[in-house]
């Protein structure tokens, strides 16, 4: 744990993100909440990376650059920033995805203001590569009810792109989740503990911009790589695995038993995982 005295620390783990990571340093240091420690965890890159960040640390006594000997895995990497973390807060950025200046200050103004709230997002606008815009990605889904068990149905019946996961979190509440990795798709567990322990609140203002392109982790499991390439871009996932959708639910229900206090509870939680099943069973058959 790094012990920075702030109320928000900014965590970025990276790998071989010469081309973007300037990028996002800069607007992470242009946001007007200016209380925050950032974090940059190297997963040991091969290309500029070491030394554009090092180069940024240098001039800003906000930045600590630490570097793994070795490529522990994405998420791997993204759960040491926390785990390296000491604020009341938490932000885990992408290395690869930009921050309007009002990001950080909008997000923590509702944390501040709403104790049960657990994660606080604003709306995104999607860019490629090269930062032009592609569309406004609206969620159209409230995690913010009371209920827990409405919350987890919001947070999983769409397979998106778990933007809440880029947001800023309590990091009280982060710390009862158990770390999920191994596994494609194991974000959604993440998520999916979180919604359990309160609500997660959507800013309705376009300051987050999420990068999509070929290199990005999401985009890999559908990029014709082999498998052994796959392996040696991102070691800490198990890509040969052949039921990762059935890890995850195995997953969800255990997270039910561990953080839902109250049997109907547990069970209405229970009631809306067979519920996205049938759905999802549903969709494949018709498509």
């Amino acid at each position: 744990m790094i012990n920075s005295g702030v109320k928000l620390t900014i965590g970025l783990p990276v790998y071989n993100g010469e081309k973007y990571v300037e990028e996002t340093l800069v607007s992470l240091q242009n946001q007007t909440y200016t209380d925050y420690k950032l974090i940059i965890s190297d997963n040991a890159s091969t290309d500029r990376t070491q030394e554009i960040c090092q180069t940024y640390a240098s001039t800003d006594d906000r930045i600590c650059y630490v570097r793994n000997e070795t490529n522990i895995g994405a998420m791997q990497n993204w759960y040491k920033t926390f785990q390296l973390s000491s604020g009341e807060y938490f932000l885990g950025a992408a290395h690869d995805d930009v921050f309007h200046p009002d990001f950080v200050q909008q997000c923590i103004d509702v944390l501040d203001r709403f104790p049960d709230t657990v994660v606080c997002y604003t709306k995104t606008k999607l860019i490629d590569e090269n930062g032009n815009f592609l569309k406004e990605f609206d969620l159209s889904t409230d995690i913010s009810s009371p209920k827990p068990h409405v919350r987890l149905y919001n947070a999983l019946s769409t397979d998106l792109l778990c933007i809440q996961l880029l947001g800023v979190f309590r990091s009280s509440a982060f710390r009862q989740t158990r770390e999920f990795w191994g596994y494609y798709g194991c974000d959604r567990n993440a998520l999916a503990e979180l919604s359990l322990l309160g609500g997660i609140y959507e800013v309705q203002d376009y300051f987050f911009y999420h990068r999509l392109h070929p290199a990005a982790l999401g985009a890999a499991k559908n990029s014709g790589r082999s498998l052994k390439e796959l392996q040696l871009w991102d070691p800490g996932i198990d890509w040969g695995t052949r039921f990762p959708t059935v890890k995850r639910f195995v997953n969800y229900f255990s997270s039910i038993r561990k953080l839902v206090p109250g049997w109907k509870e547990q069970v209405l939680c229970y009631i809306q995982l067979f519920r996205i099943i049938l759905e999802k069973s549903l969709h494949r058959i018709s498509s």
